[in-house]
C-alpha cells in the first residue's frame, strides 16, 4: 500500500480529541461500578471491549485516508447507504456504533488492516 500525504491533520486530531472525550464520558456514567470499592479489570472489561472496537474503526478510517488511490466520495457515490456512518465515523463517533457495513464498502476502495489481537483485556484480568 503507498500512502500519500494529505492535508487534513487538524481534522484527524479533533476527531480522535472527539472520541477521548467521548470515552471518558462513557467512563464517568461507569463510575458506579467502583462503588463497591472493586477496582479490578473486570469491572471494566466490557467498556474496555468497546474503546478498543471505537480504535479499530478509527485505525481503519486512518488506513482509508491514506490510500493514494482512496476517496470517500467513490464510496458515498457507489453506496449512499453508509454516508450517515461515514459521518458519524469521521467527526469521531466510535463508541458503541457498528461500522461494519461501512468498512465492507471501504474495502473495496482501500487496503484496510486487520484488527490488532492486542490490547484488550482477557476475562481472566490480564491484557491480551
Amino acid at each position: 500500500m503507498q500512502f500519500r500525504e494529505r492535508s487534513g491533520g487538524f481534522e484527524a486530531v479533533a476527531s480522535i480529541f472527539h472520541t477521548k472525550c467521548r470515552a471518558a464520558s462513557n467512563a464517568e456514567h461507569g463510575g458506579h461500578l467502583l462503588a463497591d470499592g472493586d477496582t479490578g479489570s473486570k469491572q471494566f472489561s466490557d467498556y474496555g471491549e468497546r474503546v478498543c472496537q471505537g480504535i479499530e474503526w478509527m485505525r481503519k478510517l486512518v488506513y482509508a485516508f491514506y490510500d493514494e488511490d482512496f476517496s470517500f466520495k467513490d464510496v458515498v457515490t457507489k453506496y449512499a447507504e453508509v454516508r450517515r456512518d461515514l459521518t458519524d465515523c469521521l467527526i469521531g463517533d466510535l463508541i458503541d456504533k457498528d461500522y461494519t457495513e461501512l468498512f465492507d464498502r471501504v474495502s473495496e476502495f482501500a487496503e484496510l488492516p486487520n484488527e490488532l489481537p492486542h490490547g484488550k483485556v482477557a476475562r481472566s484480568g490480564a491484557l491480551a
